[in-house]
């Protein structure tokens, strides 16, 4: 995957950043200051091109995601279908690793 590929995880963005980053600039702005960190903490270098990242990262990735969708002004729908994808797209993901 390259940088043009990835967007933002965050729910209904489609902003492109680099693979290494969660977020886009705004969005990750958005995640709190005492998540950011579990974030940093649990990334692996290469587990962007490898597609293996850990279950620790996966679930501090999570917990940013929802974080920024609580913030956000999201409809109760969309909230909860953006977040079913984001879910949905990770189990594939483990499930393609296998």
């Amino acid at each position: 995957m390259n940088a043009l590929t990835h967007t933002c995880h965050a729910i209904g963005c489609t902003t492109p950043c680099k693979p290494e980053q969660l977020m886009c600039r705004l969005h990750w702005s958005r995640v709190p200051g005492l998540v950011q960190p579990i974030v940093y903490a649990f990334f692996r270098k290469g587990q962007c091109d490898d597609k293996q990242p850990s279950a620790e990262w996966t679930a501090a990735a999570m917990c940013a995601v929802v974080m920024v969708a609580l913030r956000s002004k999201l409809t109760r729908t969309e909230f909860l279908n953006g977040l079913r994808g984001w879910v949905m797209s990770v189990a594939a993901h483990f499930e393609d690793t296998k």
